[in-house]
């Protein structure tokens, strides 16, 4: 599995300090490279930071919500921004064929592995 993100570049077990919004402290982090799959078909599509893998699912969710014609919520500032900074290594990593691996099935091979398939 790739080491770095595919949409922010930002490499496996970075530190980062990470602002919280609650009470202004910080605190440092190691960044995860997680296993994205589409959730429409359940293969696996690539290597994502936690941050990317979770802001892309919102965004995604919210479009098929937008879809069904649900009414939804104005999305945070920090998935906005998101969003807008990585734009286009957003736009080539969904145009991109995922593998022929299911997202499940990968699970199912690898449950020897106590990190199971998020980590690397």
């Amino acid at each position: 599995m790739q080491r770095k993100c595919e949409i922010c570049q930002i490499e496996h077990a970075t530190i980062i300090t990470k602002v919280s919004g609650y009470d202004g402290s910080e605190k440092q982090i190691k960044v995860r490279i997680v296993r994205d799959h589409n959730h429409e078909t359940g293969y696996i599509r690539g290597a994502l930071c936690d941050n990317c893998n979770i802001s892309l699912g919102m965004y995604e969710f919210r479009a098929r919500q937008k879809e069904e014609g649900k009414k939804v919520k104005k999305l945070k500032k920090k998935y906005r921004d998101w969003r807008v900074e990585y734009q286009s290594a957003i736009d080539v990593y969904l145009a991109k064929p995922s593998s022929n691996i299911l997202y499940v099935d990968y699970w199912k091979i690898n449950e020897d592995n106590k990190q199971g398939c998020r980590g690397i």
